[in-house]
């Protein structure tokens, strides 16, 4: 069972992690996130847009100013879903409230929530498919941790670390995700048996 007191806060790492990176690219870009931008020195690409039979009149005054409201949107940029970001960050770190962990002689077994189990051989690489996108894994044990290390087709990488301490009978698992647009995040779990 998930201890969630001793466990960090996944909503309060992505609020921070998506802030941080907010932050960035209005820095570089102050218009890009908010949607409003001064046109200064655009003027369009023709005062008198509509030709015959329609729109502006030849001296009459254009009410947007020059430039149609479809030129400015293809100028200003388009602000990064900063929701959805958040949205996927935290399907993808937030722990299972139960999580199943078993080590045989040569496989892992991990069940989150009454899913069903995914068995992992040691040494060997394979692909899935999950809330975050395609990824090829490898499987292997470093020391006494069993390590789960996730490289996406997208740029973003994804390490579950996952480690029994038979003396207190808890398993912490760690995630240390380092997306390319919001940076590294990382996350711990701690399970008691249940």
């Amino acid at each position: 069972m998930l201890d969630k007191s001793a466990s960090d806060l996944v909503d309060n790492k992505v609020d921070d992690a998506v802030s941080a990176w907010a932050e960035k690219v209005r820095k570089r870009n102050p218009y890009a996130d908010n949607g409003a931008g001064p046109a200064t020195g655009y003027s369009g690409r023709g005062a008198g847009r509509g030709g015959n039979g329609g729109g502006a009149q030849a001296g009459a005054p254009d009410p947007n100013g020059g430039y149609s409201p479809e030129e400015f949107d293809m100028l200003r940029p388009v602000a990064p879903d900063y929701e959805g970001v958040h949205r996927r960050l935290e399907q993808v770190l937030t722990p299972p409230a139960v999580l199943k962990f078993d080590a045989g002689p040569d496989y892992v077994r991990i069940a989150p929530d009454n899913v069903p189990a995914r068995d992992y051989h040691t040494d060997e690489e394979i692909s899935r498919i999950d809330e975050y996108g395609t990824a090829r894994i490898d499987a292997g044990w470093s020391g006494s941790e069993f390590e789960l290390k996730a490289r996406y087709y997208g740029g973003a990488n994804l390490e579950e670390l996952y480690d029994v301490d038979a003396r207190t009978d808890t398993l912490r698992v760690t995630y240390h995700l380092r997306d390319p647009q919001v940076g590294k995040i990382d996350v711990t779990s701690i399970y008691h048996r249940g």
